[in-house]
């Protein structure tokens, strides 16, 4: 049930629904003209990117697990504890000695950031074992997931096109029957090599935008132009789908079990089978506007 407000001449946009079964997968293809591609990436680069914290998406990074241990190392010394020989070796034991031992001497922000650490080192160990290969559907070369992109908070004046001229055309006719809340909204630039982790979103639906990515014949002397990216593909492993980031395609999708309710908590469940990650940037640059 999708249907378009169009504010101006315009393609118009050719849906697939790549899913019908929960979760429901949706791809829109021209939902964005160029020159209003043209006009968002303009205003991305016209304001200041602010780097967004809401997000973990450096978990299979280089340098994560070195980073921490620097960091217990850090608050271990500033605990002056005496660690028995046993841990001194091991950064993370030492400091999960320490917090259990002389739990004052170790602030609340440090112990939340080392569980945080072991439930990342946790989740690489499962998605790098052969169980999580095979159930991810990775090939060797886009298994690492170490090198992630570049999220940033959305302008107001890019959020408010999103909100005022895109959203329109997803939702239904009638707007007291549906309304969408955007509660997160975000940009993700990726280049060669980058790619995103497996996860399941919080939200219950989710839009993304590709503002740069694909390639295209320019037409001239017959040589194809090279325009975006390849690679980068949005694959959602459990339910064997991939999406490809065509230069103004939506991409919708659902993360929560809707028919379920909501429960007590204000939230509903998540559907797991909706886990989906970004592969990796073979070439190019791809750009992403996420809104959930």
């Amino acid at each position: 049930p999708f249907s378009y407000c169009l504010t101006a001449p315009y393609v118009v946009p050719r849906i697939d629904v790549v899913r019908h079964e929960t979760p429901v997968i949706v791809t829109i293809d021209d939902l964005l003209a160029p020159d209003e591609v043209s006009n968002i990436r303009r205003q991305l680069s016209a304001g200041e990117l602010v780097p967004t914290v809401d997000y973990q998406e450096d978990v299979f990074a280089f340098s994560a697990g070195a980073d921490e241990d620097a960091h217990f190392r850090r608050v271990v010394e500033a605990a002056g504890t005496s660690v028995p020989e046993p841990y001194q070796c091991d950064p993370l034991k030492s400091f999960l000695w320490t917090v259990t031992n002389a739990p004052g001497a170790v602030p609340e922000r440090d112990v939340i950031r080392g569980a945080n650490a072991i439930m990342r080192r946790k989740a690489v160990e499962k998605w790098r074992s052969e169980e999580g290969q095979v159930l991810l559907g990775l090939t060797a070369d886009e298994s690492t997931f170490e090198k992630s992109g570049q999220r940033f908070r959305m302008a107001e004046t890019v959020r408010s096109t999103l909100e005022e001229a895109v959203l329109p055309r997803v939702l239904l006719t009638d707007p007291g029957i549906v309304e969408w809340i955007v509660q997160d909204a975000s940009v993700v630039f990726y280049r060669e090599g980058e790619s995103q982790v497996p996860h399941v979103d919080p939200c219950d639906v989710t839009l993304l935008l590709y503002l740069g990515g694909g390639m295209f014949d320019n037409g001239k002397d017959g040589i194809d132009a090279f325009h975006g990216c390849e690679g980068g593909d949005t694959c959602f492993p459990l339910v064997d789908c991939r999406v490809a980031p065509h230069l103004g395609r939506g991409l919708v999708f659902f993360s929560s079990l809707l028919e379920d309710g909501v429960k007590n908590d204000g939230q509903r469940d998540r559907e797991m089978l909706s886990l989906h990650h970004g592969s990796q940037v073979v070439r190019g640059e791809k750009i992403v506007a996420h809104s959930g």
